[in-house]
C-alpha cells in the first residue's frame, strides 16, 4: 500500500475480503478482560510499605493490561478499515 491506496497486485498468498472481516470479527469477541482489582491487606508482621509495593505494581500491572488493549482496539480498527477497503476493491468493476 502506497500513499493510502491499495495495490491492485496481487500477493504471494492471496486474502480474501471474507477473510479479513472474518478476521475483524473474530478479534472483537475475543477481547482482554479487565482484572479483578485484588484487596491490599496488611498484618501486624507485614510493614505498611510493603502493602503499598504490593499495590503500586498492582497499579503499573493494570495499566500495562489497559494500554496493551487500546492497542489491540487501535490494531482491530485498522484490520477492519483494510478489510472494507479490499472489499470495495473487488466490489468495483475491472
Amino acid at each position: 500500500m502506497q500513499d493510502g491506496r491499495a495495490s491492485r497486485t496481487p500477493g504471494a498468498q492471496p486474502i480474501t475480503a471474507e477473510q479479513l472481516l472474518r478476521e475483524a470479527r473474530d478479534g472483537q469477541q475475543t477481547q482482554l478482560s479487565s482484572p479483578k482489582q485484588a484487596a491490599v491487606e496488611t498484618t501486624a508482621d507485614q510493614p505498611v510499605c510493603e502493602a503499598k509495593e504490593r499495590q503500586d505494581a498492582q497499579i503499573t500491572s493494570e495499566q500495562s493490561i489497559r494500554e496493551a488493549q487500546a492497542q489491540q482496539e487501535a490494531e482491530l480498527r485498522a484490520l477492519q478499515q483494510a478489510a472494507a477497503e479490499v472489499y470495495l476493491l473487488l466490489c468495483q468493476p475491472p
